[in-house]
């Protein structure tokens, strides 16, 4: 009868042991899909405002500068710039943060951004994109008047140039503003 009760003791234990053993995976895996789920969200935030990954189904990894759609990022960077005080951010700044995944400490860049590429960030995803949209439009009827080029033609470079000329002229809308 000591055997049958002692088995059934280390019999219970055992379960127990085996039970608490599936919580506490069951816990940890959430944990790691938790993680993985907030960095492919961090991910896909940072490639949409940055302009470096417009691809779906690859936006919660990592992209970095060479991907930058530079001519539609240069649009929005230039909005914010205009209507922002506290940060002001330059393509350089960009570039240089999405040069390298990692930090000299190996951490992912994407969990320390600096705090104008954060601000930036936010900005574009909460007003900055329909903002950059309006102003875009009149820029483009700008150049359909004043240029010999479409945006989509020009290269970063004349881009930049026609934006500058745009700015200078009498038909300029400032961002943020409406016809």
């Amino acid at each position: 009868m000591k055997k049958i009760y002692l088995s059934v003791i280390l019999l219970c234990i055992c379960l127990t042991g085996i039970g608490i053993f599936f919580v506490i995976r069951d816990k940890e895996n959430m944990k790691i899909e938790e993680e993985k789920s907030e960095l492919a969200l961090l991910y896909r935030r940072q490639n949409t405002a940055l302009k470096a990954c417009l691809d779906l189904s690859k936006m919660d990894y990592y992209h970095g500068a060479d991907e930058i759609d530079l001519k539609n990022f240069y649009i929005e960077l230039y909005v914010y710039n205009y209507t922002r005080t506290k940060y002001q951010l330059t393509v350089d700044e960009v570039l240089d943060y999405l040069s390298e995944e990692y930090d000299v400490n190996g951490n992912l860049r994407v969990y320390s951004q600096p705090e104008n590429i954060k601000d930036y960030i936010g900005w574009e995803i909460h007003i900055g994109h329909e903002m950059a949209d309006n102003f875009r439009g009149y820029f483009i009827d700008y150049l359909k008047i004043n240029s010999n080029k479409s945006l989509t033609e020009m290269s970063y470079e004349e881009l930049v140039d026609a934006l500058g000329e745009y700015q200078n002229s009498s038909e300029f809308i400032p961002p943020g503003q409406k016809k």
